[in-house]
């Protein structure tokens, strides 16, 4: 009964930013938008963050597409991404 006091939900903890990006800089990157986000890991030298990004530009893609520029930038990052060879 009494390691019931001791239970902690520590769920907060192991969530990513929303855009499948975890590489524990959440601070920094807390006031950068989807599309700088993307930009931001589309250049990463990490190929895990180029993979991350590549899931999630179905989500970025929502996020800008009130923004035909934005847009835009999201279609060539796919095409940057399409031709990454790892």
């Amino acid at each position: 009964m009494a390691d019931i006091d001791f239970y902690q939900d520590d769920a907060d903890e192991n969530q990513d930013d929303g855009y499948g990006f975890d590489d524990g800089y959440g601070d920094e990157d807390d006031n950068l938008g989807p599309l700088q986000r993307l930009e931001k890991y589309l250049e990463s030298d990490n190929i895990f963050n180029r993979q991350m990004v590549a899931r999630g530009l179905l989500d970025t893609l929502r996020a800008v597409c009130d923004n035909e520029e934005d847009c835009k930038s999201v279609l060539m990052a796919m095409t940057k991404l399409s031709e990454d060879s790892g």
